[in-house]
């Protein structure tokens, strides 16, 4: 969204180009945007919590996406270990 954003800035041709693959409301200013990584407590890392905006681009960083993917899905899959199976019903006499 803040890419869509960005490229819009152009001229007005191409932001009806980007409107017609995402709304113009759904654009999203970097200037007016934040994102940050928080490390689990406990962590030997120095910072917790830190932006993971690129200052040069205004956008995510690519690695930080991927990171924050990886450990989501390996949270998830633990999860989906964790699920008991159903029950089946006891059988009628």
């Amino acid at each position: 969204m803040c890419y869509a954003y960005r490229i819009a800035q152009q001229d007005e041709a191409t932001a009806k180009k980007v409107a017609k693959l995402i709304p113009r409301d759904c654009w999203i200013d970097p200037a007016q945007f934040a994102a940050y990584y928080v490390d689990l407590p406990g962590t030997k890392k120095k910072q917790q919590v830190r932006s993971i905006i690129n200052k040069k681009t205004g956008l995510i960083e690519e690695n930080e996406l991927d990171t924050a993917s990886l450990e989501l899905g390996d949270i998830f899959n633990k999860l989906v270990r964790l699920r008991q199976p159903a029950k089946a019903p006891a059988s009628a006499k």
